[in-house]
């Protein structure tokens, strides 16, 4: 997981923050899931509930695979022409149920012919060094 901002044309300060999940092995097509805060009006004011959006690409495996397991989803346009969205609530409007929600969207989404080490990003750093460009000699002045 890691932060997803979005900043506003003409503006330096993020409008909203969420959190893009993507599986290291991920099925073609997937773009992320995105996992965030929705504000909504209700009768004596603002409420906010969590909510998760799955972006896809258009006649992609990963839509064949969000057509497949989530059949009742609708599937909207998203920022690009070829991007489809759905917008998935979890059970509860918790931190757990969305949490678990994402785990079970990046589980649906894991490509399972691909394999992928289980500890992959533990072991210490391998890549040598660069070595120093030698800096250029100083002239000496005349």
């Amino acid at each position: 997981m890691r932060p997803w901002a979005r900043v506003p044309l003409e503006s330096e300060t993020p409008d909203e923050l969420r959190l893009l999940v993507l599986p290291r092995a991920a099925v073609p097509g997937l773009l992320g899931i995105e996992m965030g805060l929705a504000w909504s009006a209700t009768p004596v004011g603002w409420s906010h509930a969590p909510e998760l959006l799955a972006r896809v690409l258009e006649g992609s495996p990963a839509a064949a695979r969000l057509a497949r397991e989530l059949p009742e989803t609708r599937l909207v346009p998203g920022r690009r022409p070829d991007e489809r969205v759905v917008r998935l609530l979890p059970s509860a409007p918790t931190r757990a149920s969305a949490a678990a929600l994402a785990r079970a969207l990046g589980d649906a989404f894991t490509d399972r012919r691909v394999a992928v080490p289980a500890k992959a990003w533990t072991s210490p750093e391998r890549r040598k060094p660069r070595p120093r460009r030698p800096s250029a000699p100083a002239q000496a002045a005349a």
